[in-house]
């Protein structure tokens, strides 16, 4: 069986964008990647807190709003999403949080994972949250939307404790946060901060053999350069 899911990531402010997958060592060997041509996340807001706690946020943007991370015009994009202007002067802030949409949009190659025999690629099939995606490989790359995993959907993974690993809450069944600390605490100063952002996607999507010398696919994060000044 083909199947295909997702262990999330999200906006991280940090040169380098970390990334856990729960895979057993073997799958982890087996692992190859690509790059996404279509990477979509959906935000529903974004704010930025004084400690983990995240008690009194403040709200940098918010309404549900599409993200394409693979265009080069992302930058601007989230930047007109999530102004600056506004922030308290004198305020310390040390974390960021995302609410966004369980489901992915992702179009892309995996690679050729040992034993596989063909590309592993999206070809436009629906995954859930309690079972992946059944994905075929070779032919035509489409759009899937992939869904951000039920805790234990795969055979007791992902944990509850790889999530709050992460700084992962699934609020719903549609929507999930992500908590991560800044990569140093910012005080806000007269002048609103500029922030500069830049994905890249070349080995966003990830795949290894299930087993059975079929695919199983996953996304990779994007690697994230993030400057506040």
């Amino acid at each position: 069986m083909k199947r295909a899911f997702f262990l999330p990531a999200a906006f991280l402010p940090a040169a380098v964008l970390a990334f856990v997958v729960a895979f057993s060592t073997q799958s982890l060997a087996q692992l190859t990647t690509g790059p996404a041509s279509t990477y979509i996340v959906s935000v529903v807001s974004v704010e930025l807190c004084s400690s983990s706690a995240c008690g009194s946020p403040f709200l940098l943007g918010s309404g549900s709003k599409n993200f394409d991370i693979a265009s080069a015009a992302v930058g601007s994009a989230i930047g007109s999403y999530a102004s600056t202007s506004g922030l308290p002067q004198g305020r310390t802030f040390t974390h960021i949080r995302t609410k966004m949409s369980r489901i992915l949009q992702i179009a892309g190659n995996g690679g050729q994972p040992p034993g596989v025999g063909a590309d592993c690629i999206t070809d436009g099939t629906a995954g859930t949250a309690a079972a992946g995606a059944v994905l075929t490989e070779g032919g035509a790359i489409a759009v899937s939307n992939l869904v951000v995993p039920n805790i234990g959907a795969f055979g007791g993974q992902p944990t509850a404790g790889q999530y709050a690993a992460q700084g992962i809450t699934l609020i719903d069944g549609t929507t999930f946060q992500f908590l991560t600390a800044l990569t140093s605490p910012f005080t806000v100063g007269t002048t609103p901060p500029n922030i500069d952002i830049a994905f890249q996607t070349a080995t966003a999507v990830g795949a290894v053999n299930d087993g059975a010398n079929d695919c199983r696919m996953f996304p990779q994060p994007p690697v994230v350069s993030l400057t506040i000044n």
